[in-house]
């Protein structure tokens, strides 16, 4: 969870210590549509997975995008 927390706050352009497992989308003022489209795009190529569009929606939580990488 650290390097992906760590990799979220690099496209968020925040501190880490900012960031956390229940940190919610649009919760933080950096978290917004294209910040979530560039995280999903930086998560594919660091983790080497693909998230379909339609799971997109889902990744409400940095826990849930999470633990959507960690299960592919």
């Amino acid at each position: 969870m650290d390097k992906f927390l760590e990799l979220a706050a690099k496209v968020f352009k925040v501190d880490v210590s900012k960031l956390s497992e229940s940190t919610v989308y649009n919760s933080i003022a950096e978290w917004d549509s294209l910040n979530h489209l560039r995280l999903v795009g930086e998560a594919e190529d660091e983790y080497e997975i693909e998230i379909p569009i339609e799971a997109v929606p889902d990744l409400k939580t940095l826990g849930a995008f999470y633990e959507y990488i960690k299960n592919k």
